[in-house]
């Protein structure tokens, strides 16, 4: 464990080296002009947040995506005929402008180790920084109709319908990888939506109106090469909208206005809290999260020890 120190004793300042927080899930969906929050989980009485809370966009307009801050309150969100990306407080109930981009925004996904956000445009895609500042911008070799950002890997995906692949890039937005599919595996109308779990790296693709989930998986002989399976979903699930996974393999489906929770399998799982909860053509749910970064919080300037523990053994 890293040490972490509050104040110390007989000394004038105190560090923190980490910390770790226990907080219940929750997710975001929306649907038509709503951001929806909801919260089933509810570990405590009059302090706790209503269940399900809604917010309406800054417009007035439709919400066309919307991304779960890893950690905050503030939630990032597109409205339809604004080039600005949004951003709700979930305290307040109020948006603001989080940053202007130069074309129409069609998607959101988040980095989130440093808070970066990912916004697809119709020929490119630009990253934000936490405060909304301008990063990589690259444009594309063929449009995309999905992105998400890949944690085991630490990379953003996208797939293009018109390319019938998968893409993946760097952190300046280059193309690292491309993978060729199948045709009708991204279907040929309808919403298209990726997810990725964010331990394994299993891509999860979900076509609106579609009885089955893809899943994508680097080959285990030919890393050049994608493993498909389709996972049938269940006769509950008779219209498939949005799509999310958590770092347990979790599927959470939503059809007709309701989140359906699945096991990787495609059997719905009843006993789940977030099972009948509202939800949209989009929908997040929490996941567990780390800001360490091995290559930055690493070395003498992050290891912090109490005085005592720092006086050689020869010289106590």
């Amino acid at each position: 464990m890293i040490r972490t120190q509050d104040r110390l004793v007989n000394f004038g300042s105190g560090y923190m080296d980490a910390y770790m927080a226990i907080f219940p899930k929750y997710g975001l969906s929306y649907d038509l002009d709503q951001l929806v929050l909801f919260s089933p989980i509810q570990l405590t009485g009059r302090s706790a947040p209503r269940p399900v809370r809604t917010f309406a966009t800054a417009t007035g307009a439709r919400v066309v995506d919307a991304v779960l801050h890893p950690i905050g309150i503030s939630h990032p969100y597109l409205a339809e005929g604004s080039d600005v990306v949004w951003q709700l407080d979930a305290l307040t109930g109020t948006s603001s402008p989080l940053a202007r981009v130069s074309s129409t925004p069609l998607r959101l996904a988040y980095r989130p180790r440093d808070g970066s956000l990912y916004v697809l445009m119709r020929d490119r895609i630009q990253s934000l920084d936490r405060s909304g500042r301008p990063g990589a911008d690259a444009a594309l070799e063929a449009p995309l109709d999905a992105i998400a950002f890949d944690e085991s890997n630490q990379m953003l995906v996208g797939v293009s319908r018109q390319a019938r692949r998968v893409y993946s890039f760097d952190a300046a937005l280059r193309v690292r990888e491309r993978f060729d599919v199948p045709q009708g595996v991204l279907g040929e109308q309808g919403r298209l939506t990726l997810r990725i779990h964010p331990s394994t790296g299993e891509m999860w693709t979900l076509v609106e109106g579609a009885r089955f989930l893809t899943r994508m998986l680097r080959g285990r002989h030919d890393p050049a090469r994608l493993e498909l399976r389709a996972v049938s979903l269940p006769p509950e699930v008779t219209r498939a909208q949005g799509l999310d996974v958590d770092e347990k393999g979790t599927l959470f489906v939503t059809s007709e206005g309701r989140v359906h929770p699945l096991d990787r399998f495609g059997r719905l799982l009843r006993t789940s809290p977030f099972f009948g909860v509202p939800g949209g053509p989009g929908v997040q749910i929490a996941r567990s999260f780390s800001n360490f970064d091995p290559a930055l919080h690493t070395g003498p300037a992050w290891i912090n020890v109490l005085p005592e523990d720092a006086v050689p053994a020869g010289h106590r």
